[in-house]
């Protein structure tokens, strides 16, 4: 089997990461402070836990904001992450969630979030779970790893094997092109939402049924989201937000959910509750990257139906502040090295 291996570094020569396709520039929406306010916000270092945090905090009895069951009849022996344990949470936990709806969905949903950015998991330097996170789709297959908290994340290429393609840009950036678990778009997006709803304040909860009811299964939405992608090496924690609109507005969702992880922000934007998609999907202001291409840039998607994705990629443009290059094996013209800063 011909290899070739690169070495991203998430100290010193840090990489930037973009990523490529139809995306759209956002403007600044000045307008977003003004129409929404932050109910929840919370953020994590993976890797580095803050005390326990129980949310809201317990109360007995204990009751679950999904199934609406109570103790003792209703069971809260596990502990129940409000934001994913698969990326890195060991700190934020729900109160209000029984042991049954966070085995039947709960874990379910994370799972599939996770497929859904497992490329950028591996690429990020964020160890996100112990012992790192590895893509990789069959077992002689390419891989990129990402073992420890402040090692490199390594790329692994396996010659003939299309699942990891590696290519030279210029003389700073090398891309990447990686297929993609298979995963449900729909589920990873129900991921966020489902944050979001737990993260609602108990006083909120009447309002947004509809949320609790097709988070259940119990109706059917086709949910709008936005993802949006900042250039540079990501942050190296993690975030929940949740926004309210203040006034009522038709077209424009009452709820807007955030979640940030590394170099991605995906935005969930909640339906009234007649569930029909929001017209607009609102945003905060971004500010521009110091990292090239400095603009943030991102897409809306609206998911028609739940499906397993077999066949998708992320493809990503890593830059590196010293030139870097693929240097082809003289044998067959393919495999190589990716050897940053030997030419300084």
């Amino acid at each position: 089997m011909d290899e070739r291996v690169v070495v991203i570094p998430s100290y010193g020569m840090v990489p930037s990461i973009s990523v490529l396709g139809h995306g759209i520039v956002l403007p600044g929406r000045h307008a977003f402070s003004a129409e929404y306010e932050c109910v929840f916000r919370h953020t994590l270092e993976p890797g580095n836990p803050a005390g326990r945090v129980d949310y809201p905090p317990r109360q007995e009895p204990r009751w679950c904001r999904f199934c609406r069951g109570s103790s003792p009849v209703a069971l809260f022996r596990t502990d129940a992450h409000l934001m994913p344990e698969g990326f890195g949470n060991r700190e934020l936990f729900s109160s209000q969630e029984c042991d049954t709806c966070n085995g039947n969905s709960g874990r379910a949903l994370e799972d599939q979030l996770a497929k859904f950015l497992n490329p950028l998991r591996a690429i990020a330097p964020i160890v996100s779970r112990p012992g790192g996170v590895k893509h990789k789709l069959h077992d002689e297959g390419s891989y990129l790893v990402n073992a420890k908290d402040g090692d490199p994340t390594t790329v692994c290429i396996i010659q003939n094997d299309p699942t990891v393609v590696l290519g030279q840009v210029d003389d700073h950036t090398i891309s990447l092109r990686v297929r993609k678990q298979p995963h449900s778009p729909h589920r990873a997006i129900q991921a966020i939402a489902r944050m979001g709803f737990m993260a609602l304040p108990e006083a909120l909860l009447p309002e947004f049924e509809h949320i609790r009811s097709w988070l259940r299964g119990e109706c059917e939405h086709q949910p709008t989201a936005t993802i949006v992608h900042v250039p540079g090496p990501g942050l190296r924690v993690s975030q929940l937000a949740v926004y309210l609109r203040k006034q009522p507005v038709v077209g424009l969702p009452p709820l807007v959910v955030a979640y940030n992880f590394a170099t991605v922000v995906l935005f969930w934007h909640a339906p009234s509750q007649s569930l029909r998609i929001p017209m607009e999907a609102p945003l905060p202001t971004f500010g521009l990257s110091p990292f090239y291409p400095f603009v943030p840039s991102g897409f809306k998607i609206t998911i028609l139906r739940d499906e397993v994705l077999r066949e998708s990629h992320d493809e990503y443009q890593i830059r590196f502040t010293r030139r870097v290059e693929v240097t082809p094996r003289p044998d067959t013209g393919q495999g190589g090295t990716t050897r940053p800063g030997d030419h300084g």
